[in-house]
């Protein structure tokens, strides 16, 4: 019997991250696990780009100061976007950042990882949104 070609796809998964040597190590891992298929931008304003062009299975965004972040999640839930508005969301908050956990809670933010985020904790973080997400 033969495993459907659907169920060796890797999920696909939007990381939004101005760190480009963590944005390029966790896209070259989750490759070689299989984990996902890490669609990287560096910037919300890029990741508007891709969200406008397919659907994610969940979707990692480093928080800037603008607030750009807030507004990507907000029309997600609003379903602007091809991704399904339950569409799992993470955040990645650096030092001096400071995000609201009454706002997070409201735009249904899954998880954040607080300070200097590692490759391995952002990774850890995908396989907990790509699972919770169904992918």
């Amino acid at each position: 019997m033969s495993v459907p070609i659907a169920a060796h796809i890797a999920p696909d998964v939007l990381l939004a991250d101005r760190d480009t040597l963590r944005r390029r190590t966790v896209v070259q891992v989750a490759r070689e696990l299989g984990l996902a298929r890490i669609h990287d931008t560096p910037d919300v304003h890029a990741a508007v780009c891709e969200m406008d062009t397919q659907p994610f299975t969940a979707l990692v965004i480093a928080l800037d100061s603008d607030g750009d972040a807030f507004d990507l999640v907000t029309l997600l839930r609003c379903g602007q976007y091809p991704s399904a508005a339950s569409t799992p969301v993470a955040l990645l908050i650096g030092h001096g950042q400071d995000a609201d956990a009454t706002r997070l809670a409201s735009l249904g933010v899954r998880e954040t990882l607080h300070g200097a985020c590692s490759a391995r904790g952002v990774l850890d973080l995908i396989g907990r949104l790509v699972q919770a997400g169904g992918g």
